[in-house]
């Protein structure tokens, strides 16, 4: 059996190192499937440097138990809050690696292969708009960007024209949402255009 203090360790090494990852570290052209990925690589490499030498456990055995911790019904209040913590911590890191990637690769679409008709797929609609809402508690970036302005990021490429068309927060905002739309695989543009439709066009129509 997997004992509650080794998962509780790794919770809690695993939340300080996605709050502290540094972004600039996996390069500045990562797709949203390469972000996941960057940061399900940091979950699995301290979990190898959580699990203590001296306690006779597997990878393999902790891996077992935190697939199925969800499941347990007797599952401590610790365990349970830890485990909420390290889900936030990856939602955050995601977030930010993900913006912090589409605003280094600029405002053109060059190298991605972005929708740009046709209809929005609805499970990607709903991504699109939790990582919208993850953005929006990023307090450190997102809401400092939003309210003291460009940069973004400390060593993010502004040019002159973009930091006077960002002088208020609602352009930022737009900025901030081009960057997430990008991201998903949708051109802002086409992004905009459905949501208009989706959310104002077609509640018109029922009216």
């Amino acid at each position: 059996m997997v004992p509650d203090d080794c998962l509780l360790s790794f919770f809690q090494n695993a939340c300080n190192a996605l709050q502290n990852l540094d972004v600039k570290a996996y390069g500045t052209r990562l797709s949203l499937a390469d972000c996941r990925r960057c940061i399900l690589e940091k979950q699995k490499s301290v979990l190898h440097q959580s699990v203590p030498n001296d306690l006779d456990l597997s990878i393999e055995q902790v891996q077992q138990r935190l697939a199925k911790l969800k499941q347990e019904s007797d599952l401590s209040a610790a365990l349970k809050t830890s485990m909420t913590a390290l889900d936030e911590a990856a939602r955050f890191a995601l977030c930010t690696l993900v913006l912090y990637n589409q605003n280094h690769w600029g405002d053109q679409n060059g190298g991605r292969d972005l929708q740009t008709t046709g209809r929005m797929d609805r499970s990607r609609l709903l991504e699109f708009i939790a990582i919208n809402r993850t953005a929006l508690k990023l307090r450190r970036i997102v809401i400092k960007y939003l309210s003291d302005g460009p940069p973004l990021f400390e060593d993010s490429p502004t040019p002159d024209k973009q930091a006077t068309a960002l002088r208020f927060p609602q352009p930022r905002l737009e900025h901030i949402q081009r960057l997430l739309s990008r991201a998903i695989g949708w051109d802002p543009l086409f992004t905009t255009s459905e949501l208009r439709r989706i959310f104002f066009d077609n509640a018109t129509s029922q009216t």
